[in-house]
């Protein structure tokens, strides 16, 4: 998108500390021993790149969703350099050091396993070159062998793994940053990167650890839960948990007759999807579709508009959505971009919209 959003510093502090919180909930083992899995939680760190997604209510951030699949954040940066302050009172994010922290993220979940140096990447995904955000990849790429590591953008299916270790073109494959949304490597043809969840030869990141424990959505009611924070967050932190959070539900037996009563107050998600597919607003929920929702595995989280702003297409003065995202890694943010859109759920190929530069006011 040609046009930057706008945010008080103010909502920028309430960001930073509304991801602390979580972060902390998260990371505790009583949030971990309430997820019922049988994957390593203790060897999640959430992997290169997450993201938090907010509404913003007034001044005050509210959680949309968490991302172990961060798409954006490559090109983000590319805009964020190529943007000017327009307005007084106005700055731009500081990004001066941002590629150093980059090579450093890399570097640092490769070496939690190996006292090695990085020396080869591959960025995987199916088919990349197909891919809306194929762009992000490449200058994921150029940064990475400018800072001499060897990175190759690849295909997933031509990536083989040969006793824990990845090989490409029969090159040794160091950390694969994975950006397949087979979040749990359930395809056929994803299986053979299991191994490397214990691998000391080859790193992939993000994992399936990091996604159950970070963006799975049906984590959110966990968070929601008082038994589980109780003893982890002091009591401010507890009142900032709550003002960050929508209430979500989870949908089954005991839920649907409620949510189906209240579906207006709700927008209805699956809990493994991604890009807003599968995302139905409860406004407009027929029966047939709510069939299909309560005989799947779907969340119900608390409506809140998105936040709008106007821009000149063609001439002519139209109202957009955003949303502000925050690229992070262990908790700490990298960057926010906003998302700016017409329509029910975020998207890149609305006439003027896409990614948009955010830009800090004083008040």
């Amino acid at each position: 998108s040609h046009s930057p959003v706008f945010i008080s510093q103010k909502v920028e502090d309430s960001i930073k500390e509304a991801i602390s919180v979580v972060e902390k909930v998260i990371r505790s083992d009583a949030f971990k021993k309430s997820l019922v899995t049988e994957l390593n939680l203790k060897k999640s760190s959430g992997g290169i790149l997450s993201c938090y997604d907010f509404h913003l209510d007034g001044d005050l951030p509210k959680l949309i969703e968490i991302n172990t699949n961060a798409g954006g954040f490559f090109l983000n940066y590319e805009l964020l350099k190529s943007s000017t302050v327009c307005c007084r009172h106005t700055k731009a994010q500081n990004i001066e050091n941002l590629e150093e922290r980059i090579i450093s993220m890399f570097k640092n979940e490769f070496e939690k396993t190996t006292n090695k140096e990085l020396k080869t990447v591959a960025i995987i995904d199916e088919n990349p070159e197909t891919q809306y955000l194929y762009p992000d990849m490449v200058i994921c790429k150029n940064i990475l062998e400018k800072n001499g590591i060897k990175t190759f953008i690849v295909n997933s299916k031509d990536i083989q793994i040969i006793d824990g270790t990845a090989v490409y073109d029969g090159i040794t494959i160091d950390l694969i940053y994975n950006r397949l949304t087979d979040f749990y490597f359930k395809n056929e043809e994803n299986k053979k990167f299991i191994p490397l969840l214990e691998s000391k030869a080859t790193v992939i990141s993000p994992n399936p650890n990091d996604y159950i424990l970070f963006a799975n959505k049906a984590n959110l009611p966990f968070l929601q839960n008082e038994d589980v924070y109780k003893d982890v967050l002091s009591h401010n932190e507890v009142d900032t948990l709550k003002k960050t959070l929508l209430e979500t539900k989870m949908v089954n037996k005991d839920t649907e007759e409620y949510l189906w009563e209240n579906r207006k107050k709700y927008f209805f998600k699956p809990i493994n999807g991604y890009g807003g597919k599968g995302a139905y607003n409860g406004k407009g929920l027929t029966k047939k579709v709510w069939e299909y929702i309560s005989s799947n595995s779907y969340i119900a989280q608390e409506t809140i508009p998105a936040n709008t702003k106007n821009k000149q297409i063609d001439g002519k003065e139209e109202s957009f959505k955003f949303d502000i995202r925050a690229y992070t890694y262990q908790g700490t943010i990298l960057l926010l971009g906003a998302r700016v859109y017409q329509g029910q759920t975020t998207n890149f190929r609305t006439l003027g919209g896409g990614f948009g530069s955010v830009f800090i006011t004083e008040n």
